[in-house]
């Protein structure tokens, strides 16, 4: 497997993967800019710039390249279609065939502010991920990703996922006559999602199946953090997430597995559901066409000197926790926040995940809630 033999070498690598894995784009960093991708990515070590010339002296990376960059129009997926895939996946869950079934669509939108807004918007926008790609010939589409959500980081010989699931929309000034305070509609909604018992079951699920996935390739795995939260904020709204840090231990010299290790774990637990081959089977059914790289992973594989516990750009080094040591290390995204192109037209995908105890009215709010850029 190529990307075993990379790890066993020493030149850092960027890889790519559509939601299948069956579709793969595998560089060389010192190779990247012979390639329509652009990267900015926030390490644990420090920012990373790939594809395209770093952010100038002084500029910060979330500086916008153009003014005014936004969604201005959403068109999304009308309510009864929505509806009957609902359906379609509730059946299955009714009758036991999963656990959880993460849903989603695509929604045609409209962008202004510049002649080439997704690569504006890559410097425009505070996620930690930050991904363009033009034509790589393994996709119809261009596209950009906008992500918040870590997949797999190995460091020295601990290997962590980050699955994020769970999402409230915090109501803006003026929702709520009666709370006129930000921090306290922040708390609000925060405690709404920590009590839902959909969401409750829904977090609890992808942390098993996750356990379960990283036992695939580590020999001792634990939960680290349970259910920590974060604020997404977008250009005119927040969400508020939860997430979870789960942990396990490779064996040394797991660099020269490293595409085993990856594979393993594909697809992303967090937006496929449980278990993951017969809800891959439910998602196809209910979906309306394939995702393609929505939902994919993409992320970088650096050597020893440019890895665990080194820096890897301005903003300084992170001291690696216990266990982590020094050596060759692995950071990776879920290809969530997502925007799509096709000719002169763009699609934001979106979605959410659908247990027994969902709402159909809930679930498709999240859905068009979710469609807007993060900031920070």
């Amino acid at each position: 497997m190529y990307l075993n033999a990379l790890g066993r070498g020493d030149r850092p690598f960027f890889f790519l993967s559509d939601f299948h894995a069956t579709r793969w784009f595998i560089c060389p960093l010192d190779s990247l800019k012979d390639w329509k991708v652009r990267a900015e990515l926030q390490l644990e070590t420090g920012p990373l710039s790939l594809g395209g010339a770093p952010a100038s002296p002084g500029q910060p990376r979330n500086a916008p390249e153009a003014p005014g960059i936004r969604i201005t129009s959403k068109t999304p997926l009308d309510f009864r279609q929505y509806s009957r895939g609902f359906e379609i996946v509730q059946d299955h869950l009714r009758r036991g065939n999963s656990f959880l079934v993460n849903l989603t669509y695509p929604t045609p939108i409209t962008l202004s502010g510049a002649s080439r807004p997704l690569d504006a918007l890559v410097r425009q926008s505070g996620a930690p991920c930050r991904l363009t790609v033009g034509d790589l010939r393994i996709s119809s589409r261009s596209f950009s990703v906008f992500s918040p959500e870590r997949f797999v980081t190995i460091r020295g010989n601990r290997i962590s996922s980050f699955p994020m699931k769970g999402t409230r929309r915090i109501p803006g000034p003026g929702a709520d006559p009666q709370i006129t305070d930000p921090d306290t509609l922040r708390c609000s909604a925060l405690g709404s999602l920590m009590t839902s018992p959909k969401e409750q079951a829904e977090h609890r699920t992808v942390v098993d199946l996750i356990r379960n996935d990283l036992g695939i390739s580590a020999h001792r795995v634990w939960v680290d953090s349970y259910r920590f939260s974060q604020v997404i904020r977008t250009g005119d709204s927040e969400l508020v997430t939860t997430s979870s840090r789960i942990c396990g231990a490779l064996e040394e010299g797991w660099s020269a597995r490293a595409g085993d290790i990856l594979t393993s774990q594909l697809p992303a637990g967090s937006v496929s559901g449980a278990p993951k081959a017969k809800t891959l089977e439910i998602i196809r059914a209910a979906e309306l066409d394939d995702r393609g790289f929505y939902c994919g992973v993409a992320g970088v594989w650096l050597p020893p000197d440019r890895g665990a516990g080194r820096r890897s750009g301005p903003g300084g080094g992170l001291a690696p926790a216990e266990g982590e040591g020094t050596g060759p290390s692995l950071e990776s995204w879920v290809l969530i926040r997502y925007i799509e192109q096709v000719g002169d037209a763009y699609a934001f995908r979106s979605g959410g995940g659908i247990t027994i105890y969902s709402d159909v009215w809930e679930e498709y709010r999240e859905l068009v809630d979710k469609i807007a850029i993060p900031v920070s």
